[in-house]
C-alpha cells in the first residue's frame, strides 16, 4: 500500500509540473475520515500543491491533467493506452 500510494503521488506531483512550478508534496500519507453510502471510511491521502501561471485558468489546468494518474494507474500512458484499447469509446 505504502509503494502504491507513493507511485501515485510522485505521478501526480510529475503531472501538475506539467502546468505549474514550484510543485512540491506538502503532506505525505495520512488519514482522512470520510463517508461514503452511510459508512464511515479511513481514506490515506496526501497533500500536492503547485504554483500556476497567472494565465492559466483552473479548469485549463485540470483539463490539460486529464485523465488523472491516481485513476488510470501507472505508467499512466500505458495504462491509458490499455483502457483505450478495453473500452472501445472515448470518455
Amino acid at each position: 500500500e505504502l509503494a502504491e500510494h507513493t507511485m501515485t503521488v510522485d505521478l501526480l506531483r510529475n503531472d501538475l509540473s506539467i502546468v505549474g512550478e514550484r510543485v512540491k508534496v506538502d503532506r505525505f500519507r495520512y488519514p482522512l475520515m470520510i463517508e461514503a453510502n452511510g459508512q464511515k471510511l479511513i481514506q490515506t491521502v496526501s497533500e500536492i500543491s503547485a504554483d500556476l501561471p497567472p494565465e492559466f485558468m483552473l479548469g485549463d489546468a485540470i483539463f490539460a491533467l486529464l485523465p488523472a494518474g491516481s485513476i488510470t494507474g501507472t505508467p499512466k500512458k500505458k495504462c491509458v493506452e490499455a483502457l483505450k484499447s478495453i473500452e472501445g469509446y472515448d470518455r
